[in-house]
């Protein structure tokens, strides 16, 4: 029979082995919730700048692509396409819409339908 003062030694090197083990990983857990957060964080400024900044020059490009200011009546955006509603559909410019990244390109009476990908945010506030 061990006697009561090993028994304390035992329990307390037990003790100290857990928490060697646990302490340990409590950091590292803290750690990355810690750089979750920050990168959540990183990514809303930088969302938010991206909002903000409009290119000048690249709105008056995709304004004269639609036949300037005054024939656009409407703009809508819907997932990744931009939907322009015009007074007349023979001053849009199809093809320079193409080269400028639509990858489809419908006409519906006075209405253009043009997919843009992931930049249909960015130029839904070029034309709003």
């Amino acid at each position: 029979m061990l006697a009561r003062k090993e028994i304390m030694i035992y329990l307390a090197i037990e003790n100290a082995l857990l928490y060697l083990i646990l302490v340990p990983i409590a950091i590292i857990f803290i750690l990355i919730i810690v750089a979750f957060v920050l990168r959540i964080k990183k990514y809303n400024q930088l969302k938010k700048v991206s909002e903000e900044v409009v290119d000048s020059f690249q709105q008056k490009e995709f304004l004269d692509i639609y036949g300037g200011q005054d024939n656009i009546i409407n703009v809508n955006h819907e997932m990744s396409r931009i939907t322009v509603e015009v007074r007349s559909v023979e001053k849009v410019n199809l093809e320079k819409l193409q080269e400028f990244g639509a990858k489809g390109v419908l006409v519906t009476g006075n209405t253009v339908k043009a997919s843009f990908g992931d930049r249909a945010q960015y130029i839904y506030k070029l034309l709003k």
